[in-house]
């Protein structure tokens, strides 16, 4: 026998003894992570304190501060309401009476504001009040200098 013929034969002897490689595995499924289980009882949102209007005696005896806009007193919002409402009544124009009816809240605020900012004299809230007409509402004016 030849040395190349050993050769093959002994590469052929080699290769029967060789298995062949493992079939190839199918990957196990993905794992379904856990969900967090729900908390119960659900969390509270945090409590805030409340915000006292300035001026309310609530304040431990401290000096009054000064009223800002974003604070009404009652009295003002009811004359303002009062003043708004009596404007818009002499009002003649029906379109007008629309667009001035559109704006009632934000004038109603605004003097509201105007008189708890300034503020109004008890005697000038009063009188705008008491107002049944522009024309006498006008003589409350003359209070407001």
């Amino acid at each position: 026998m030849s040395v190349a013929r050993f050769g093959v034969l002994v590469t052929l002897l080699a290769a029967c003894d060789l298995k062949p490689a493992p079939a190839k595995q199918k990957e196990p499924p993905p794992v379904a992570q856990p969900h967090a289980a729900p908390q119960w009882p659900p969390p509270q949102p945090p409590q805030l304190q409340p915000q006292l209007p300035v001026g309310s005696g609530a304040d431990d005896g401290a000096p009054a501060k000064e009223v800002t806009a974003d604070f009404v007193t009652h009295d003002c919002l009811d004359a303002a309401a009062h003043v708004i409402d009596l404007t818009l009544a002499g009002i003649t124009d029906p379109k007008e009476q629309v667009i001035q009816g559109r704006k009632r809240a934000m004038m109603t605020r605004r003097t509201a504001e105007d008189c708890s900012k300034r503020p109004w004299t008890p005697e000038t809230i009063r009188c705008f009040a008491s107002a049944d007409s522009v024309a006498k509402m006008r003589g409350c004016d003359k209070l407001l200098d």
